[in-house]
């Protein structure tokens, strides 16, 4: 199942396909995976037409480690996020982990994990994205975030079955990771 961009990204700000409308992406409402997966979050209800929101997802709640995923948590949050697309609510994943990346082992891992859940939430179009996860910009912190950064080869993994995807970036996280310049010359939303 493939389906066309609904959003895309210009000069790191988010803009509709359909009437080229700036969605907003400063003070971002930020939900956890397992309170939507669960249903706790009737706050969902308050978002209309045109609006985003994040998803955090920790890797430790997705990767039970050698492959096995949760998939009673994705598909708990497949449930909540398919109906928004009726409404033309958006959201992103935001990929979190409490450990540092330290190696490529580890990174490929993480990375695996998230390829998994967008795979397990591919047909969820309010979906229009996954935000580079902090870990990764970590390991890119002060380098250029060309074709051999951390970042670039999460998205490039993504990218193998999920092109219509739009990136985020962090904006705190970017500057204190001295990458605000780097980010303002790729493609990468801010937020």
């Amino acid at each position: 199942m493939k389906f066309e961009a609904l959003v895309k990204s210009e000069k790191n700000g988010l803009f509709r396909i359909s009437d080229g409308k700036k969605i907003e992406t400063d003070n971002l409402k930020v939900f956890d995976a397992e309170s939507l997966a669960s249903g706790k979050s009737p706050e969902l209800n308050s978002f209309g037409e045109g609006q985003i929101f994040a998803v955090s997802v920790p890797f430790e709640k997705v990767d039970f480690g050698d492959g096995n995923y949760n998939e009673e948590l994705l598909a708990g949050l497949r449930e909540v996020l398919k109906p928004l697309e009726e409404k033309g609510v958006f959201c992103f994943i935001l990929p979190e982990s409490s450990k540092a990346v330290e190696d490529a082992d580890q990174a490929d891992s993480l990375i695996k994990a998230f390829v998994h859940t967008a795979r397990r939430l591919k047909d969820c179009q309010s979906i229009v994205g996954f935000a580079i996860p902090e870990v990764l910009l970590e390991k890119d912190k002060g380098a250029e975030l060309g074709e051999e950064s951390w970042s670039r080869w999460f998205v490039n993994d993504m990218n193998v079955k999920h092109s219509h995807y739009v990136y985020f970036v962090n904006r705190a996280a970017a500057d204190r990771l001295e990458l605000c310049e780097k980010v303002e010359k790729t493609e990468f939303v801010l937020y």
